[in-house]
């Protein structure tokens, strides 16, 4: 998981440097950047703290916050799209 977010960031970069001021006013990448910083947030903080509690039992908050990690993808990912195709 952490080798994917590095690698999505270091791509990230390199397609956002050359258009910054253009893709800061766009509200749809401010938003895919939300849902990255709010990923990257529940991987820190919930993930661990939940998985390391419920270790082999696969209680319910281990499938809430797998349930919020993949909607949180996927509206990366849909913002992410909208960007480009509105571009």
């Amino acid at each position: 998981m952490r080798l994917g977010f590095s690698i999505r960031i270091a791509t990230g970069r390199l397609l956002f440097s050359p258009r910054a001021s253009l893709a800061a006013s766009n509200s749809f990448f401010r938003l895919k950047m939300g849902f990255l910083l709010a990923a990257l947030t529940c991987q820190a903080l919930l993930y661990a703290r939940v998985t390391a509690a419920t270790t082999g039992t696969g209680g319910r908050a281990t499938r809430v916050i797998g349930l919020l990690r993949a909607a949180l993808c996927f509206g990366i990912i849909g913002a992410g799209c909208t960007y480009i195709l509105i571009e």
